[in-house]
This record gives structure tokens, sequence and C-alpha cells, in this order.
């Protein structure tokens, strides 16, 4: 897309109505050990006061084994991202005549990659939550 000098390139990409088991959030809410760190949803366990909810209660040493594989890990890992986009601006023939006669065209542009991305995945990531690391956001 161009307009007066201006031109904008968007590339999306997203995936829809997709489960996935999150491994991530399986090692920091399953409490397997004593000492470990874990995610703050644990203080939302299970307790008398607080019957209903989808995490077990903290037991010392884990008998029940709470970070066994279960559907209780499994979530949307719906998402919606723009993939890459740049913004250029191209310095008119006349303009860069009267500052140069050795350059024959001048294009500026900032861009990215990964920059914006929907998803209610509690993870790091929806597409890649583990090894290799998720793709990282870049600025041009």
């Amino acid at each position: 897309m161009a307009w007066r000098g201006f031109d904008l390139s968007m590339s999306f990409y997203g995936e829809g109505d997709v489960d996935r088991f999150n491994g991530i959030r399986q090692q920091f809410e399953g409490m397997g050990g004593a000492g470990a760190n874990y995610w703050t949803t644990t203080l939302d366990r299970w307790t008398p006061q607080n019957p209903n909810t989808s995490i077990p209660r903290a037991v010392v040493g884990n008998p029940a084994n709470n970070g066994r594989f279960s559907d209780r890990f499994v979530e949307s890992a719906a998402f919606f991202r723009l993939n890459t986009w740049q913004l250029g601006y191209t310095i008119p023939d006349a303009l860069l005549g009267k500052v140069n006669y050795a350059v024959s065209s001048l294009r500026l542009y900032v861009g990215g990659q990964n920059n914006l991305y929907f998803f209610q995945w509690s993870g790091i990531d929806p597409v890649n939550d583990a090894y290799p690391l998720p793709e990282p956001s870049t600025w041009a």
C-alpha cells in the first residue's frame, strides 16, 4: 500500500480452535517439590475456604502427584500476531536532486517482526513454549 511517498506492508499469522498441553504450566503449577518456585496461580489452589478451583490442594511431599499429566493443563493455543511490518518513505526525486546528485533514489524505513501478539495462552508462546526458544520480537 502506498500513498504520497509513504508505503506500508504487513504480514499477519494466526491459528484458531487449537488446544495444546501446556508443559510449562504443568511444571510451575504441579507443586512437585519443597523449595521450588511456582506460579502465583497456585495461591488459588483448593482449600476448605476455596473449594471451587481447578488447582488441587497443596500437600507436603505431593503424594497425589499434582503435576501428573491431565487435561487441566490443556488450554487454548489460538493466537493472532503481526508477523512482519514495514513503514517506509521514499524521498521525492525533485528534493533528492537538490541535495545530492550522486544518489538516484533514497528510501527510509522502520519495521519489525512479531511485535504484536494476541493470545490467551498462560505460557510464553502458544506456538513454541520450550526449546528452541520462542521467536524474538525485533525492531529495525
